[in-house]
């Protein structure tokens, strides 16, 4: 028994639950050991795994992985699970003592792109789950440890103890979007953890259940709330139908031509990918296209405070993902939603 709690990779227990509440009871807590979890999303019964990576044991309800950080079958390996969280949702974790560890299981589902999409989370949505959290746990949720960044991707990290929604207005105010924050949960109950834009969070220490019952499910949910709007505005070569992506901005953000060359500035900055500006001023119009798996976009900014995404003839919810959440990052942060299709009547069109 003493073995499995070790959790070494080839001992873990028959179901993922049990695993990971043995895991908090005797491993966390010693020294900088944690649970860290990445959450993404895949239409594949089981995600790929790459070469380097063979080693997958079906338990009772997961699978049990080793991963290398190099394909040199004399590197160090390290030990992961993975299990179904949601609708296309799946959760990898891992025992992390080292943020070189988690960065290597991070790595590991990266190379798997463009089959999954990590759970991309915005400002709004960590904090939602913060307003829901300390609403119903009757708690308070102080920020230990903050990382923003302004949409020129200069960083700003932040150690003061504060409530969350303090640091989440100032960011806001100062023109910056959240990417990663450590948190506890004080009262009745306690919980050490964190959270991050990629649907990253770890398990740190305290009551493993409220982690377990209200965060993971919140990034998982979120994933494939939007997975499946991206999967329903995705398209293939020879359909018909093209189903158009809003980002709604809170405020005007397209004001002037400066307002248009920033927003191109910040869509030619997306890797692996090339654009053409198709009309700068007075709206925008640019063509993306995705060199990662060859989708292909129209954008549109034809109003004060809104982006339209419009697929072409091959375009992917992974790539839709992405080019969201770069924008986000690059620009401003939004809501996206799928608006319904407009029907013209004859005096609009002959207006």
């Amino acid at each position: 028994m003493a073995k499995q709690l070790m959790l070494k990779g080839y001992e873990f227990a028959p179901r993922w639950l049990d695993t990971l509440e043995l895991a908090a009871r005797t491993r966390c807590g010693q020294g900088n050991t944690k649970l860290f979890f990445a959450t993404f999303v895949s239409v594949a019964a089981l995600p790929r795994i790459p070469r380097f990576a063979p080693h997958l044991t079906k338990k009772a309800d997961y699978w049990v992985g080793t991963f290398r950080h190099a394909p040199d079958k004399q590197a160090a390996q390290f030990p992961f699970g993975i299990f179904k969280s949601g609708p296309d949702a799946w959760t990898a974790f891992s025992v992390s003592e080292s943020v070189r560890t988690e960065g290597l299981l991070l790595k590991l589902l990266d190379s798997l792109s463009p089959d999954l999409s990590p759970a991309l989370l915005s400002s709004q949505d960590i904090r939602t789950m913060f307003e829901s959290l300390e609403g119903s746990d009757h708690g308070e949720i102080l920020v230990n440890k903050a990382v923003a960044y302004s949409y020129r991707r200069e960083g700003e990290i932040s150690f003061q103890k504060k409530p969350y929604h303090a640091v989440f207005n100032r960011a806001e105010d100062e023109g910056m979007f959240i990417d990663k924050v450590e948190f506890t949960l004080c009262a009745p109950h306690l919980l050490h953890a964190f959270i991050a834009r990629r649907g990253v969070t770890k398990y740190i220490a305290g009551d493993m259940r409220i982690f377990l019952d209200r965060v993971l499910p919140f990034v998982s949910n979120v994933a494939s709330a939007k997975h499946e709007l991206f999967r329903s505005s995705a398209r293939r070569p020879g359909e018909e139908s093209v189903n158009q992506v809003e980002i709604c901005f809170r405020q005007p953000v397209f004001q002037d031509r400066n307002d248009n060359l920033a927003f191109l500035g910040a869509l030619d900055l997306l890797s692996r990918s090339g654009m053409a500006v198709l009309h700068e001023n007075p709206y925008v119009h640019a063509s993306v296209i995705d060199f990662m798996d060859g989708s292909a976009f129209d954008v549109f900014a034809t109003t004060p405070s809104a982006v339209t995404i419009i697929p072409q003839v091959k375009a992917s919810a992974f790539s839709l993902n992405r080019l969201c959440n770069h924008i986000f990052e690059n620009f401003h942060e939004g809501i996206i939603t799928q608006p319904q299709p407009r029907r013209w009547t004859v005096e609009e069109v002959l207006a």
